[in-house]
């Protein structure tokens, strides 16, 4: 893997295995296979260890959208990953809340469309 780090400049540093608990981890192509990061600079980039491949190439933009988009549409902040019960719940009331008020604007609607 250092070959690959010196291809991608001479900033970057060592490539390290990449946990699967890591907060921007990105699975393998083949399952159980080890995905190893090389930082350079603000820039990351994963390589899938199964085929040599670039997984995927994450600056501060990306990061950022990771948490302001992805972490906030799914849940999956290391709070609540780490209390599976509670992002159940906390997922669960959410949706119910949305269901709430798909059923008010129903009613709403059919009080407008046919009035009593």
């Amino acid at each position: 893997m250092r070959p690959v780090a010196l291809q991608l400049g001479s900033a970057c540093g060592d490539p390290t295995e990449v946990d699967r608990t890591d907060n921007y981890a990105i699975a393998s192509i083949v399952e159980n296979a080890p995905v190893y990061r090389i930082i350079c600079g603000d820039v990351w980039y994963d390589i899938d260890a199964a085929n040599g491949a670039l997984s995927q190439k994450t600056d501060p933009s990306r990061r950022a959208y990771r948490w302001l988009y992805q972490a906030l549409h799914t849940l999956d902040f290391p709070a609540l990953t780490a209390r599976p019960l509670l992002r159940t719940v906390l997922v669960v009331s959410l949706c119910a809340i949305g269901f709430v008020f798909s059923l008010t604007g129903l009613v709403i609607g059919w009080w407008r469309l046919w009035p009593g």
